[in-house]
């Protein structure tokens, strides 16, 4: 099984701590892990101009072909992200704009069964990630996903005892999931 980490944090922040535990976690139960930091990746904005519909290629000489790469052969894909106004970072909001590549051209990734989930953390005690989850839901059933679930941490402001411990425990309920699915 391939797991893909996507993650909207920055390095050192709580997202990127959640991740990192969660990568060496997967891992240790001897799956293929990818860990993927957006924020140090080179990812150009989605211009909306249809480049990518008329020549099957976006014109931004970035990053996104590995991500892209990395996300048609996962078989499950985490979105991990900060919440920022009860929405996603901006970080992780540019990459998922970017895939109208594959939208325009969807002879370019796998259509294998491929599942997603979300894993994010507030630093308020009552965020409403409703329209995060929407976000993230429709971009799962846009590729032919099948959404697994999300959870988030609170309070990541005042506390970060449970920041790990809640990802792990997450990726277990993912884990059940996908294996009783598959």
């Amino acid at each position: 099984m391939k797991v893909l980490i996507l993650s909207g944090g920055f390095r050192g922040g709580n997202t990127d701590c959640q991740c990192k535990s969660l990568s060496d976690y997967v891992k240790s139960q001897g799956l293929d892990v990818s860990y993927i930091l957006l924020s140090e990746l080179q990812i150009g904005h989605c211009r909306g101009c249809n480049v990518c519909s008329e020549s099957g290629t976006c014109f931004l000489n970035d990053d996104m072909p590995s991500v892209f790469d990395l996300f048609s052969e996962a078989d499950v894909v985490i979105f991990a992200t900060p919440v920022r106004f009860n929405g996603p970072s901006s970080v992780i909001k540019t990459m998922i704009d970017r895939f109208q590549e594959l939208w325009n051209n969807p002879e370019k990734v796998s259509h294998k069964k491929r599942f997603m989930c979300l894993l994010a953390n507030s630093g308020s005690d009552n965020p409403d990630i409703r329209p995060m989850r929407t976000v993230f839901r429709s971009f799962c059933y846009s590729f032919g996903g099948e959404w697994v679930g999300d959870a988030i941490s609170i309070g990541t402001d005042r506390t970060k005892d449970n920041v790990v411990g809640d990802a792990i425990k997450f990726w277990d309920e993912v884990y059940s999931a996908v294996t009783r699915e598959s």
